[in-house]
């Protein structure tokens, strides 16, 4: 085992043993609204409270309801919850159900909308008080030939729908979406093969319907592609983008810069001679093409992710991950892999004017999330490898946020996590009907172990940084799990789980203060939480932050009130 993942082990060694660690429950199953209650909570229990209405809405749903709720907050506008119901509106076609709240959490507004049946919601993307939402093809990258995507718009004050939805016979995986203009950009990467790439050369226009070939072909690559759609005319345009004959490439996320009319495409080139190469490519909101930049490293480093902030006219600052070069695995997403710390490049006139690489190592608070002796005795183990002048390669997976600009400064989140496996023993019996035993390695799904936030000044230099621990999330779902407030002097970290909201403050002088834990408040004083699932928050606007998930709530004291019910709960909660 090389030395760089020793400082690793033993840090999740000594965590696991200090932590309870607890799974969401995932149950299965068809949301079905049945009664809508809407409560103002007393203000005295949750943390670090205005003098606001705290308020909470409870529906109730099946038994064995699972995540069929999806919740968006749309600032001042109010917010948005949808699901798809049981009704269909034809053979082909199935009713999804959207709902407007405002600000005090009441009903405004709720349409039902019809999608196609095999198309399930992937991304979203909202402009003031316009709500763009993305569905498509239910599958795997490898078994979907004919390609379908819908995106529905919602004006949130007037409660319109419209919807258009459209076909590609390519081999499509979907990465981001945005939309500028009026034009939606879908993006991510498609199966390519040569009788594809030779098909392909023969269209003299790329403004298409549909595109066709043969369903047999092999893909030996992929490509990545950004398709244009204008929402009211339904036209649309493919390109297809190469980084190297041998290279798979992809775009793995979209960004607009409103301010100059433009969208970011970060382009992501992946082979085993040359490593991982990024590239962004600059459109407007037609679909020209009007830069392209390649992202210089070192001979020593490689570029896994970045985030891309437009700070001013032909300016833009990247913070993203990296790792040691020729370490990379090909079959693993570049979220999966493991980095080794973190970068900050800036981009002047469509030229790279530096980059600075920060390992982890390097960081004054990585293991803050840790034991104080446990962390003492990883810094210490680092501190001696320094002095003898060794390298220390700390290797974590990270799930990276947009950039935070604020008071002239770059704030930058990320949350670390690792596969998490248990070996399970199973029983064969051989050709002489013995009895032999086998183990088996079994993925239990994503361990969170903690967040990192680090500020950053205009000239890249890392000011400070500090960690708060998440180590009690286990999910398949990776995604974001910290909503951040930066609307004040301190930056607070805020997550749900467990009809919890576990939170830390940071200014920048108290980097290790500890996290505080406030219980989810729940419509009556008696109500008893026996089990929570599908836990979420989000910041909503102000100082304020909307919590959801699923509940299971006993009440044996309070009349007119179920003995045992199942909610889907929405929670409004002020930090100060």
């Amino acid at each position: 085992m090389s030395k760089s993942f020793i400082i690793i082990l033993l840090a999740l060694n000594f965590a696991l043993l200090a932590q309870n660690n607890k799974q969401d429950v995932i149950k299965k199953g068809k949301t079905l609204p049945n009664k809508v209650e809407t409560k103002e909570l007393p203000t005295k229990t949750l943390p670090k409270k205005e003098k606001k209405e705290n308020i909470r809405v409870e529906i109730e749903v099946d038994k064995g309801s699972s995540d069929d709720y999806q919740t968006i907050t749309m600032g001042q506008y109010g917010l948005i919850t949808f699901f798809e119901t049981e009704e269909k509106e034809n053979k082909q076609a199935s009713y999804w159900q959207f709902d407007k709240y405002n600000t005090n959490l009441q009903k405004e507004w709720s349409k039902k909308e019809g999608v196609s049946r095999n198309l399930s919601y992937v991304k979203h993307y909202s402009q003031d008080n316009k709500l763009f939402i993305l569905f498509s093809q239910k599958g795997t990258f490898s078994n979907i030939y004919r390609y379908e995507y819908e995106i529905i718009s919602i004006d949130v004050k007037s409660g319109e729908i419209k919807s258009i939805n459209q076909p590609l016979e390519i081999n499509a995986a979907i990465e981001d979406f945005v939309v500028i203009n009026n034009n939606a950009f879908v993006a991510g990467k498609i199966g390519t093969s040569k009788r594809f790439k030779r098909k392909m050369c023969c269209l003299t226009c790329l403004t298409l319907g549909t595109i066709s070939f043969c369903k047999s072909m092999r893909y030996e690559k992929t490509d990545g592609f950004v398709i244009t759609l204008n929402l009211s005319s339904g036209k649309s345009n493919l390109e297809l983008i190469n980084t190297g004959e041998k290279s798979d490439s992809k775009v793995a996320s979209l960004s607009v810069d409103n301010k100059n009319g433009i969208v970011n495409a970060l382009v992501h080139g992946k082979q085993k001679e040359t490593g991982i190469q990024l590239f962004i490519r600059q459109y407007d909101p037609t679909g020209k093409l009007k830069n392209l930049i390649k992202l210089d490293t070192d001979d020593a480093n490689e570029l896994y992710t970045a985030e891309i902030t437009n700070t001013a006219a032909n300016e833009m600052i990247i913070v993203g991950t990296y790792g040691k070069r020729n370490l990379i695995s090909t079959s693993m997403s570049e979220n999966q892999m493991a980095s080794n710390g973190l970068y900050l490049c800036k981009i002047v006139n469509n030229s790279q004017k530096f980059i600075k690489f920060y390992p982890f190592s390097d960081f004054k608070n990585f293991f803050g999330y840790l034991s104080t002796k446990t962390e003492q005795k990883i810094e210490e183990k680092i501190e001696k490898r320094k002095e003898k002048g060794k390298s220390v390669d700390v290797s974590y997976s990270l799930l990276t946020h947009e950039i935070i600009l604020k008071n002239n400064n770059y704030y930058f989140v990320g949350e670390c996590f690792y596969p998490e496996y248990h070996t399970e023993v199973y029983y064969t019996t051989d050709a002489n009907g013995r009895s032999v035993r086998q183990t088996r390695r079994v993925f239990d799904g994503y361990r969170y172990t903690h967040a990192i936030i680090t500020k950053f000044d205009l000239d890249g230099k890392m000011l400070w940084d500090a960690s708060f621990p998440i180590w009690d999330i286990l999910t398949f779902n990776l995604k974001e799990r910290v909503a951040v407030l930066t609307d004040r002097s301190a930056i607070t970290m805020v997550y749900s789980h467990g009809g919890y909201l576990k939170s830390k403050v940071v200014d920048g002088n108290n980097l290790k203060d500890g996290s505080e834990n406030t219980p989810i408040e729940l419509s009556k004083d008696d109500d008893k939480l026996k089990n929570s699932w599908g836990n979420d928050i989000n910041f909503w606007y102000d100082k304020c932050f909307i919590a959801w998930g699923y509940q299971k709530i006993k009440n044996t004291k309070d009349e007119n009130v179920k003995r045992k019910r199942n909610v889907f709960y929405l929670n409004k909660v002020y930090f100060d």
